[in-house]
């Protein structure tokens, strides 16, 4: 699984706002690049959009049990990727850069 859409299977996992406007500003995807995404994950049958309730416009997008899973198992083996790059990379620079970067204008 790339690591764009293991991210977005955490942001989906955690959104506060499951609306695919919520999910797209919570990971500051454009507008295509984040329906790309969540293609290849419906595809793969780990994620699931759905129509809102009453206003058919809205989009919501949920984990699969398959999602969970699989997220599930990916998770140890991001804890230590991440745990062995840190061994090489200063963790308070890299959280400033992470910090400044969610500060950056970018279009939808």
């Amino acid at each position: 699984m790339p690591i764009e859409q293991f991210n977005l299977l955490t942001e989906i996992m955690a959104a506060q706002d499951d609306s695919l406007s919520g999910v797209a500003k919570s990971t500051c995807l454009d507008k295509s690049t984040l329906t790309r995404n969540l293609k290849a994950l419906e595809k793969q049958g780990l994620i699931e959009i759905a129509t809102g309730g009453n206003d058919s416009r809205r989009r919501l997008v949920s984990l699969t049990e398959t999602g969970a899973e699989r997220l599930a198992q990916a998770m140890p083996i991001w804890r230590a990727a991440n745990s062995s790059l840190s061994r090489f990379v200063d963790t308070e620079l890299a959280r400033k850069v992470a910090d400044s970067s969610r500060k950056l204008p970018f279009k939808s």
